[in-house]
């Protein structure tokens, strides 16, 4: 087998055209299923405690079954020195269950991608769901954040910002968002309207207990000096732009470096 080409499944690695799910597991049948992924580097997975255990109690969540936090991690790292070796790559793990209800766990690796120091956010057409059954739950069915990474692509740009209905911030495509606010207070969009429990935006607010849980309306963020985008894989990054406009004075603020710099130490 190459280990360049392989998945994990169930605890080993195997080539990457072998069949790993049936056709009746949940993820597939009904998009039921959760997944979490780490930025593999150094031979581990940056927050690799904490990103298996998002994965363990999201499971729980779906009434998918107990998911081995140490096995997890294990495989991750495996994946990712088949695939990365001593370089870096970013490791996805999904739990599911089958039709006779048995729970399975598939890994795939992907490279980084591009990482700008600054990105740029469009906000989509149409509406986050907001909150469902399964809250703060990173989810297998997450056609809206699919949707909304397209709309980002066409922008040429590299975020989606994602409000409700009633015009409410309540996450990025692929992050949280905290924000600077013009009294220099530190905020991100509460998660009673449907977000994400992101692993960073855990970090951060247990490591800044200023960072207060608010709900952000969109009339309200032309007085924001700084939105920044926080996920485990990239870290803090400044958003300076939404949808052709600059946020605050359109160049990254101290509030993004001070996120950045309190995730590097919690490694």
């Amino acid at each position: 087998m190459n280990s360049a080409g392989s998945i994990w499944v169930d605890g080993e690695l195997v080539d990457a055209g072998t069949a790993a799910v049936r056709a009746d597991d949940s993820a597939f049948s009904s998009g039921r299923g959760c997944y979490t992924a780490g930025r593999f580097a150094g031979g581990g997975v940056r927050f690799g405690g904490r990103v298996v255990r998002r994965l363990a109690r999201d499971a729980r969540t779906l009434d998918l079954g107990e998911v081995d936090e140490a096995l997890c991690l294990a495989g991750m790292v495996a994946l990712g020195k088949a695939h990365f070796g001593d370089g870096e790559g970013v490791v996805r793990l999904q739990a599911s269950r089958d039709g006779a209800g048995a729970l399975h766990l598939v890994g795939v690796a992907r490279a980084v991608g591009p990482e700008p120091a600054e990105w740029r956010a469009v906000s989509p057409p149409f509406p986050h769901e907001g909150p469902a059954p399964y809250a703060g739950a990173k989810v297998t069915n997450h056609l809206l954040f699919a949707m909304a990474r397209e709309q980002a692509v066409r922008a040429g740009v590299d975020e989606a910002a994602l409000f409700d209905g009633e015009g409410f911030l309540i996450e990025g495509a692929r992050s949280n968002f905290v924000l600077a606010l013009g009294n220099g207070s530190l905020a991100t969009p509460s998660l009673r309207r449907g977000g994400v429990a992101g692993v960073a935006r855990e970090i951060l607010l247990e490591r800044l207990p200023e960072i207060a849980e608010v709900e952000l309306h969109r009339g309200t963020l032309g007085a924001v000096h700084e939105l920044i985008a926080v996920n485990a894989v990239r870290g803090a990054r400044p958003v300076i732009e939404l949808d052709g406009r600059p946020v605050g004075d359109g160049r990254p603020g101290p509030a993004a470096r001070r996120l950045d710099e309190t995730l590097d130490s919690a490694e």
